[in-house]
C-alpha cells in the first residue's frame, strides 16, 4: 500500500512540475503567450488598442462599445491578461494591436455589435423587402448606425451608398480567409 501512495505522490509532483514549466518560457521564466483559435468578440466599453501589451504603450486606435475584434493571441503580463486583436477591416491592412482581455465579451446578446459582415446579401433603400435594391449580392464589412423592426441601417465602406439590411443577413463573425 505504501508503494501505491509513493507512486501517487510522484505523479502529483510531476504534474505540478509539468504545469509550472509549461506556463513559463525556458530562459527567463516570464509568461508565455498562447495562440488561440481566432475568436470574434464585442467591445464592452470605450477603450483603446495599443502597440504592446502594456497600459503605457502607444495607442493604435480607439474602440467604441459594440465594435468587433478578432482575438489572435493571449498573453499574461504581470497580473493582467492581454489579447492581440485585429479590428474589423474598414481599411487595409486591418488595424492590429493589444487590449486587456476584460475589455471584450463573447456575449453579443447583452452588447449589440455596431459592426458586421454581409456575404451575398441585398442592401435596400428602406427597411422593406419590396423597396429598391441599392446593391445586390453585396459582400462587405459594415457599420450599423441604427436598428428598426428587424432591419439595420448601415454605413458601407469605399463610397458605397448607405442602406438597409435585414438583421438576419448580418454576420458577426470574421470571415474565414
Amino acid at each position: 500500500m505504501q508503494k501505491h501512495g509513493f507512486y501517487l505522490l510522484l505523479i502529483v509532483f510531476i504534474s505540478i512540475l509539468v504545469t509550472v514549466n509549461g506556463c513559463l518560457d525556458r530562459e527567463g521564466g516570464s509568461p508565455v503567450s498562447h495562440d488561440v483559435r481566432p475568436e470574434t468578440r464585442v467591445i464592452r466599453f470605450s477603450t483603446v488598442i495599443r502597440e504592446q501589451p502594456s497600459s503605457n504603450a502607444k495607442t493604435v486606435l480607439a474602440l467604441e462599445k459594440g465594435n468587433l475584434v478578432k482575438v489572435l493571441e493571449k498573453k499574461v503580463v504581470g497580473n493582467e491578461e492581454w489579447s492581440s486583436v485585429e479590428c474589423v477591416p474598414l481599411s487595409y491592412p486591418p488595424m492590429k494591436g493589444w487590449l486587456k482581455s476584460n475589455d471584450y465579451s463573447a456575449n453579443m446578446k447583452n452588447i449589440a455589435p455596431n459592426q458586421g459582415f454581409i456575404r451575398g446579401k441585398n442592401i435596400y433603400s428602406r427597411p422593406d423587402p419590396e423597396s429598391k435594391i441599392i446593391w445586390s449580392d453585396a459582400h462587405s464589412v459594415l457599420s450599423i448606425i441604427r436598428r428598426e423592426n428587424g432591419w439595420a441601417y448601415c454605413r458601407l465602406p469605399a463610397g458605397m451608398e448607405n442602406g438597409w439590411i435585414k438583421e438576419s443577413d448580418i454576420s458577426y463573425e470574421f470571415p474565414v480567409p
